[in-house]
């Protein structure tokens, strides 16, 4: 899917098990917007790691309004924005569309569903992305199931299959969050077949948030009160294609909480 995937990644998922234990609200946040965009083309952006989906959701009456922009590949910057809500506990819809790019070029939808298996940190869930009117530009929906394993905090493993017509492919990830200077701060890296199968997106990452945790029974104030609400991510993207180029993603998200 070199030529339907350009992957975005949001911090804002509902984590469960030992890293949701820790009782952060950051990282919650933090770990809620990994996102869904797969490269040269985008798609509605569920949370995930760089290029693929995950089992995490946006957690329950949170909005996470993102910005990203993409560069390289023989292209000039390619600039998106779209938002993600938490509706109820595991349901999160949303959708992207291309801020500065051909104005007619409609809106692109996703949903997913998520539900934990046992409390050893096992987790479902079903979703579609890239679900729009507008096939010719946007390309054809993305059916997808995926499945993760925590590994008593320590690091999380993430396997998946998508169902998209003519570009089925298997994709898999891991992530490892760490505490640096007051931030959770997550390491994560994935994979996800394109073209059919025959390519390969290789994708290291990392997002944390702006401002440093308040200390315990504290809140945060001053400049680092907004801040609290950014989360930033980064990634490049390296196809395995012959043709195609390192795509370099930046991405921008604001999280807020109802």
């Amino acid at each position: 899917m070199a030529e339907r995937r350009t992957q975005h990644s949001e911090c804002s998922r509902n984590h469960q098990g030992a890293q949701g234990r820790r009782g952060s609200s950051f990282l919650a946040a933090l770990l809620i917007l990994g996102g869904g965009m797969l490269c040269s083309r985008s798609i509605a952006s569920p949370s995930g790691l760089n290029n693929i989906p995950t089992t995490d959701t946006a957690a329950v009456k949170t909005f996470v309004l993102q910005g990203w922009g993409g560069f390289g590949n023989g292209q000039g910057p390619d600039w998106w924005t779209g938002f993600k809500f938490g509706l109820v506990e595991g349901l999160e819809l949303g959708a992207d569309w291309d801020a500065d790019g051909d104005p007619a070029r409609h809106v692109k939808f996703q949903g997913k569903y998520a539900i934990t298996l046992n409390d050893a940190g096992t987790r479902v869930a079903a979703g579609v992305a890239n679900v729009s009117d507008d096939r010719d530009r946007n390309g054809d929906c993305f059916p997808y199931a995926v499945i993760t394993q925590d590994f008593n905090g320590l690091f999380r493993v993430h396997l998946g299959y998508d169902f998209q017509e003519d570009n089925e492919g298997a994709f898999g990830g891991i992530d490892h969050t760490f505490d640096l200077m007051d931030r959770d701060v997550m390491l994560c890296g994935d994979a996800i077949q394109v073209n059919d199968g025959d390519d390969w997106l290789l994708a290291p990452g990392i997002k944390f948030g702006l401002a440093p945790r308040a200390a315990e029974g504290q809140t945060s104030s001053g400049l680092n009160k907004l801040l609290e609400h950014f989360v930033f991510e980064s990634w490049v993207t390296f196809p395995t294609q012959d043709d195609a180029e390192e795509v370099f993603v930046a991405k921008l998200n604001l999280v807020l909480n109802f």
